[in-house]
This record gives structure tokens, sequence and C-alpha cells, in this order.
């Protein structure tokens, strides 16, 4: 047991220090947003949305009923429409 222990001490501590570090961030990020958890990153829903709406209403926008040109790459978001056709 011993032998294991100090085989995989870096490891331990890179995951602790990883949580730490997702803790202290996620705690940063509710105290900043009055208490809501916000994702910092809105182009992945902007991608996933305008793939949704193109292959169950055939328009390519965040909202079903008009086109709205705001996908940052029209590849990734044909291939998730793809995805959403499957």
């Amino acid at each position: 047991m011993k032998t294991i222990a100090r085989t995989y001490w870096p490891v331990v501590v890179c995951v602790v220090v990883y949580l730490s570090a997702v803790w202290h961030l996620t705690a940063v990020i509710v105290r900043q947003n009055d208490g809501h958890f916000v994702y910092v990153l809105d182009d992945a829903y902007i991608h996933l949305a305008m793939a949704k709406n193109l292959a169950v209403h055939g328009v390519m926008g965040v909202s079903p009923d008009q086109f709205t040109s705001c996908s940052s790459s029209l590849l990734w978001t044909l291939l998730l429409t793809g995805v959403f056709w499957a």
C-alpha cells in the first residue's frame, strides 16, 4: 500500500489543485453574477441553436422563425445539423 501512495502522489496533488481551481473559479463566477452560474462562452449555444433550427424548421438562425447570420463557423453548424438529423 505504501508503494502505491508513493507512486501516485503527483496525480493526487494535481487532482486536488485542479479541483481547487475549478471550485475557486466557480465561486468567483457565481459571486460576480448575483448568485447565478453563467456559462461564459455563448458560441456553443449559438451553434447548437442554429443547428437545431436548421434541422427541425429549415431556418438557419437562432430563432426558428427568421434567418440570422450569427455563426462564426458555418461548417461546424452544418455538421451539428447532421447530428440533429441523425
